[in-house]
């Protein structure tokens, strides 16, 4: 190629805080091998990620997502070029020599597709085979313990059906990780039943946010697949599909839940986060029912940049509403339990308040709350900049 995506993947390429431009450099050079078709040079990425990015601090996740995608987007591209067996299995051999070489688990996410990577039956059976003893050997010493072969040789296990064989990698004192026995689960859901399987599954410790939404999302499909889609939804379906933020959650609830209201889905979401009841505020507010959404600001702190915003939408409309969400945001920033207290935050409240005090005629009135607000304020930042806006040296 004219630019060689891999040329960002020298040794040593990325300091301890390069975690993002290392992310950065992983989609880039993911979106240009496939654009560019070429398996060979997939491999060489996957063998140059752990040399390159040893030094990263992954804490934040941006490269294990990257990562993490990578895998997701490459898999298919070796999977379109199986049909010549020789290049197949050579590309195999550089993966795996690869994920043996990485001690810090960045090149997981191909080491878990490794069944779907062989692309045959046969050659899964053949890699399990290979691969069974070190592990073995591996988890005898301690179960604990990081295993490169683990992965590759479980998920090959899983796609050779050896469901017996997995099973026996779980004894008593095996493994107790679930990115390690979901590959057996399902065959436990088989030869045991749904509940023998959600209690393996929960079992399982998982140390991640995404295990553990990987692991409910298991339980949940299980039980609904097994005619209880109730009890999925009050055990698992919050935990299934947790995102970023409590609104993306909802939404993400109500597409897998369509026949779920909107009031149950919210419920839930409350019964799952207890003392986040102001953080649904907006979503409450989404649904089309402002008064529910006042009581949950009400109860507790949410985002005043949110509250603040809704109440300047709501103040051509219903200006008493917005009135009420403006001083609950004001009181939460007061009483220092809200986000942190800036000074154009506190001066949008009180452009809000004459705003409002102009339309409805009682400018006075609600320059009395915000004085109110500012003596009785437990936060320098509320007291000082409310006085000075009431003074005209923040107007």
């Amino acid at each position: 190629m004219a630019d060689d995506p891999l040329s960002p993947f020298a040794p040593r390429a990325f300091g301890w805080r390069a975690g993002r431009q290392a992310a950065q450099a992983v989609r880039a050079a993911t979106d240009a091998l496939v654009k560019a078709d070429d398996p060979a040079s997939a491999v060489g990425l996957v063998s140059r990620l752990w040399p390159a990015c040893m030094q990263v601090n992954r804490a934040h996740g941006d490269l294990d997502d990257a990562v993490e995608r990578a895998a997701e987007v490459l898999t298919p591209l070796w999977l379109a070029h199986a049909a010549d067996p020789a290049a197949h299995d050579a590309r195999l051999e550089a993966l795996w020599a690869a994920i043996e070489a990485d001690r810090g688990g960045l090149t997981d996410p191909f080491a878990e597709r490794w069944g779907t990577l062989c692309a045959e039956r046969a050659r899964a059976d053949a890699w399990a085979k290979r691969l069974l003893p070190e592990v073995r050997k591996a988890w005898a010493r301690d179960p604990a313990a990081r295993a490169p072969a683990a992965l590759p040789c479980l998920s090959a296990l899983a796609a050779a059906r050896k469901g017996a064989q997995l099973l026996a990698m779980f004894a008593v004192g095996g493994p107790q990780a679930w990115r390690l026995r979901h590959f057996a689960a399902p065959f436990v859901a088989r030869r045991d039943g749904a509940d023998a399987a959600v209690a393996f599954a929960q079992a399982s410790t998982a140390r991640t946010h995404a295990e553990q939404r990987d692991r409910a999302a298991f339980c949940e499909r299980l039980l609904v697949k097994d005619g209880r889609p109730d009890e999925a939804w009050a055990q698992f379906a919050v935990q299934a599909h947790q995102a970023n933020t409590h609104r993306h959650t909802f939404d993400a609830l109500r597409q897998a839940w369509p026949h779920r209201s909107p009031a149950q889905v919210l419920d839930a979401l409350l019964a799952a986060h207890p003392g986040d009841e102001g953080k649904l505020f907006a979503t409450a507010r989404a649904m089309g029912d402002p008064a529910r959404a006042t009581a949950l600001i009400e109860a507790s702190p949410g985002d005043p940049k949110v509250v603040l915003h809704a109440a300047e939408e709501e103040a051509a409309v219903h200006p008493a509403r917005a009135e009420r969400w403006l001083f609950i945001a004001l009181g939460w920033l007061a009483d220092g339990r809200a986000y942190k207290v800036t000074r154009p935050i506190v001066a949008q409240a009180c452009r809000l308040a004459d705003a409002l005090g102009a339309q409805t005629g009682e400018r006075e009135r609600l320059r009395a709350r915000l004085a109110e607000v500012a003596a009785k304020a437990r936060t320098a930042g509320v007291h000082n900049w409310v006085a000075l806006y009431l003074e005209g040296a923040d107007e």
